[in-house]
């Protein structure tokens, strides 16, 4: 039997400390120090947005999470990050492994796992984390089909991160593109 947990309450008592936090700039950019894709990107990804990342096979998603956790961390530099993802995705795709982040320039510390139940649960988890302006990244994995995440909630993620300054990085594994708010979207694929 399952435990009848309030993780929308959890995660809001885990981010109260951050919260009073100051709202991160949205001027300037996010580089990611390749010279040809930040020149495209007018200088990196945009402060303030969101960004969907997308595996372009089902055997790309470490890719796809990799790229996601170094460009969480070039955004929060030393600051937390949020990465929030579903039951589901924590069963598929295993664990984050802090090791791999320390290699990657992050601190392991500064990594707040949060896990929700379901769709429906990851999308106000990330709504409320979105409005949260002590975080300068946050990381929504959304394995699969995900009806729940339309137009419409998109947008209200990027009306949230807009006004907050936040960069919110939208991880969708063994799932197609559809219409989205998202700043960026990319196709992700090992080589």
């Amino acid at each position: 039997m399952r435990e009848s947990v309030d993780h929308h309450a959890m995660l809001k008592t885990q981010l109260a400390p951050i919260a009073g936090g100051e709202r991160p700039s949205v001027e300037g950019r996010i580089a990611t120090g390749h010279e040809a894709l930040d020149g495209a990107l007018s200088g990196g990804f945009a402060r303030g947005r969101v960004h969907e990342l997308f595996a372009s096979e089902g055997e790309d998603g470490s890719s796809a999470a990799g790229l996601t956790a170094m460009l969480a961390l070039r955004t929060a530099g030393r600051e937390p990050i949020l990465w929030l993802r579903t039951d589901v995705a924590e069963r598929r795709g295993g664990r984050l492994y802090g090791a791999g982040l320390a290699e990657l320039g992050g601190n392991p510390d500064a990594l707040i796992l949060a896990i929700a139940p379901d769709a429906k649960a990851l999308l106000r988890c990330a709504a409320d984390a979105a409005r949260c302006p002590g975080l300068k990244a946050l990381v929504v994995e959304c394995p699969g089909k995900c009806p729940i995440l339309d137009l419409t909630a998109s947008r209200r993620l990027a009306l949230a991160v807009e006004q907050t300054g936040l960069t919110l990085f939208l991880l969708r594994l063994e799932a197609e593109p559809v219409p989205s708010a998202a700043d960026t979207r990319w196709a992700v694929s090992a080589v």
